[in-house]
């Protein structure tokens, strides 16, 4: 299932005739599935706007007037149910009951001017509360911040923006993009000794991390109604793979620090010496890094096995985990043996105390203690009915009471087999200890040797490992 999303600022549509015209052309275009529109300026009074096969859902208005709308498409509302979670004058949130689970779907409009740290600050809880209650989470809109501008230092609101970014991060959520200009003013500005447009992207897209991020395409349209361009944002949801998860990996064993160093971009890093703010040249070295990372050893995905139990790990057994790995990395084989043989003894013993005290923390609950033993032996499924007692082998079982005799029967047999395995076994071993002694007497004798009593009595050595001869 995927997801079309369209930001569009159309600057007081109700009353420019022109602009509705065209936007009705660009939906009917692009026929996205769900539309924020900015700067609508639509008064509270006013309810004849709107817009063909969409519904059109309203925040909470601004002095009157209503600057954001949130479009859904009529075609999909029997489907997706979309529902109003959480509204305020700046943004809208709206719920979406997917196949996949559900999905949160945001339109965002701050204006340029106002109170801007109390408006983030708004918008920044709004945020941290959708984060913590879905998986899945798409936001679009005008947030009026340069995103290409957060390492300008003339650029007067880059603190503002640094600290949006880093709350965003702090919710999990990551800009998406658009990496291109989404703004450009219709009149010329003189910046220095140049006069041109003043370009900038102001029209955001963030995706919350772990949610299916790597499915989302970002893209500018040339279409413009006014002095932004529109922003659309394909979303493809993608049902997880049962009983397991992905993580993004890098083989850092496969590089050198010469061949690190050799795809750094040397000029760009260099920029450092003549800044002044250390989280801005924290940043530039961090990209460069990452950059010249992707070139040499990008990040693949790897999937790996929920475990239904948990596995506790000491530190102890992590610390020489790392200290194995680096063994390996440095071509120290004997060290690399006897660290692999220790931390294989590590975690097995990590393993039975994580059971030991799942056991414990159980309490006798059955369902538990029974995920941890398909768990233990490797079973993620129901196990059926041994043959024995199915249908299949013949027998005729009526009514859940025999079922449950034959089922007895059948497990009481097996532990009578069991038991007559491990007596054979034991039988077993002890004709080859008496044998063993046979042969020992019988190469004494051949060699001239007294026989130890203890091999003509049958009895093994002593607990020092001494045996007694006659005289």
């Amino acid at each position: 299932m995927s997801i079309f999303c369209l930001t569009l600022n159309v600057s007081n549509v109700a009353r420019a005739r022109n602009r509705e015209i065209e936007l009705h052309c660009l939906l009917d275009k692009y026929s996205p599935h769900f539309v924020i529109l900015t700067e609508v300026e639509i008064p509270v009074q006013d309810d004849s706007f709107s817009v063909p096969n969409y519904l059109v859902l309203y925040p909470d208005n601004t002095a009157g007037r209503y600057r954001l709308l949130l479009l859904v498409k009529l075609e999909l509302v029997p489907t997706l149910s979309p529902t109003i979670i959480r509204k305020s004058h700046l943004d809208i949130w709206v719920k979406l009951k997917t196949p996949l689970g559900n999905v949160a779907i945001v339109g965002i409009y701050r204006q340029w001017s106002g109170n801007e740290q109390a408006e983030l600050k708004i918008i920044h809880g709004h945020f941290t509360e959708i984060g913590a209650s879905f998986r899945r989470a798409i936001t679009l809109g005008d947030l009026n911040l340069a995103m290409c501008r957060k390492r300008d230092p003339t650029y007067y609101r880059r603190g503002l923006l640094r600290q949006h970014l880093q709350h965003l991060e702090a919710c999990d959520f990551q800009f998406m993009g658009p990496h291109s200009y989404t703004y450009t003013s219709h009149g010329k500005f003189k910046s220095g000794t140049d006069v041109d447009h003043r370009r900038s992207i102001l029209d955001h897209f963030y995706a919350l991390r772990g949610g299916g991020e790597d499915n989302v395409r970002v893209e500018v349209l040339e279409e413009a109604i006014t002095d932004h361009r529109p922003v659309v944002a394909r979303f493809d949801l993608q049902a997880p793979k049962p009983g397991l998860r992905q993580v993004r990996m890098r083989n850092y064993r496969s590089i050198t620090s010469s061949s690190l160093i050799m795809e750094v971009n040397a000029a760009h890093l260099s920029q450092v010496y003549a800044l002044d703010d250390v989280d801005e040249v924290h940043d530039i070295i961090v990209k460069e890094i990452v950059s010249a990372l992707d070139k040499l050893v990008p990040a693949k995905v790897t999937s790996i096995k929920n475990r239904s139990t948990p596995l506790h790990l000491k530190p102890n057994t992590l610390s020489a985990m790392v200290q194995r790995d680096r063994a390996a990395a440095y071509g120290n084989t004997s060290e690399y043996r006897a660290l692999r043989n220790r931390v294989v003894r590590m975690v097995r013993r990590g393993k039975l105390e994580t059971n030991a005290r799942f056991i414990q923390e159980a309490r006798g609950d059955p369902d538990k203690i029974w995920v941890l033993a398909n768990s233990t032996l490797g079973r993620n499924t129901q196990v059926g009915l041994p043959y024995e007692v199915s249908g299949g082998s013949g027998s005729n079982i009526i009514g859940d009471s025999e079922l449950a005799r034959h089922m007895n029967d059948y497990f009481l047999n097996k532990n009578d087999k069991l038991k007559k395995g491990v007596e054979e076994e034991r039988r077993r071993q002890q004709q080859r200890q008496r044998l063993w002694r046979l042969c020992q007497q019988q190469q004494h004798l051949q060699q001239g040797v007294r026989v130890p009593h203890a091999l003509r009595e049958g009895r093994p050595a002593d607990d020092h490992g001494t045996q007694e001869y006659e005289g």
